[in-house]
């Protein structure tokens, strides 16, 4: 009895070590990870970029409209394909359309009204294919996340910035970076180095979104807004707390998984 019990408490960890340390990618893969979180922040700020450096109108091939039909061209793709890891992040992205789609309808047929409603929904929905995507494989549990944080959450908060060149630039600065970090993500495969570098690349995307929030808000000119330190602090641990909740899915499967291989080591002694 003890034998079955060691063999399949080592095979249990033979899994676990499987989705924390999976195989890795070629580079066509990697960079078809990284790719949409290049794509996503051109297609909102190259048009209106473009615009302002050449002084004139210009044609920008890659809409925003694009580049949503590449995300659905993409899924597409990746159903046929049975959902491979560097599909994780087209996914995430399909979600953060889901959230315009629901958000538009709300707007365009009930005003205000469904408005929490639709969030609530879109919450729920992007929670279940979260929580699908890692406990099929952890490392495409946390690639889908980082559309929605920090790149979503990003360019929301930077909404709120008054409309200036920097502020463009950066945001496909943080594009670019989300690509690379994804990139080698995917190419080393290992979660436990996934997860450094995504709080390594949160924080270096926080620290100037939280200080543009804070000194650069657009606020009417009749709003009394003194901005301060403690007020960038609390942007910024608010941007950390976000990432946090919509990474529970993989937290909670790894405190399963752990609480699985303990219970089966005291079993077995």
């Amino acid at each position: 009895m003890n034998e079955s019990v060691n063999a399949n408490s080592l095979a249990d960890q033979n899994v676990s070590m499987e989705q924390v340390n999976p195989s890795r990618a070629p580079w066509w893969q990697a960079i078809l990870a990284g790719l949409p979180h290049l794509l996503y922040p051109l297609s909102i700020e190259g048009p209106s970029l473009l615009r302002v450096i050449t002084s004139g109108p210009i044609n920008w091939r890659l809409s925003h409209d694009s580049f949503w039909a590449f995300v659905i061209i993409a899924l597409l793709f990746s159903w046929r394909q049975k959902w491979p890891r560097w599909s994780a992040s087209w996914i995430g992205y399909g979600s953060v359309m889901l959230f315009d789609v629901l958000i538009s309808t709300a707007q365009t047929y009930y005003g205000s009204l469904l408005e929490n409603e639709a969030v609530v929904l879109w919450l729920l929905i992007t929670m279940a294919v979260f929580f699908w995507m890692a406990k099929r494989d952890w490392l495409s549990g946390l690639l889908v996340v980082l559309p929605v944080v920090p790149m979503f959450s990003t360019y929301i908060v930077l909404d709120g910035v008054k409309g200036t060149v920097p502020e463009a630039v950066y945001f496909i600065i943080v594009g670019l970076l989300m690509m690379l970090i994804v990139m080698a993500i995917v190419r080393t495969g290992n979660l436990r180095t996934a997860i450094w570098l995504v709080l390594g690349g949160c924080g270096l995307i926080s620290l100037p979104a939280s200080y543009m929030e804070t000194y650069y808000r657009n606020v009417p000119s009749y709003v009394d807004y003194v901005p301060t330190i403690m007020e960038m602090v609390r942007s910024f641990l608010i941007g950390c707390l976000i990432f946090i909740i919509f990474a529970t899915p993989l937290w909670s499967l790894a405190l399963w998984t752990q609480g699985r291989r303990w219970f089966g080591r005291n079993k077995a002694a």
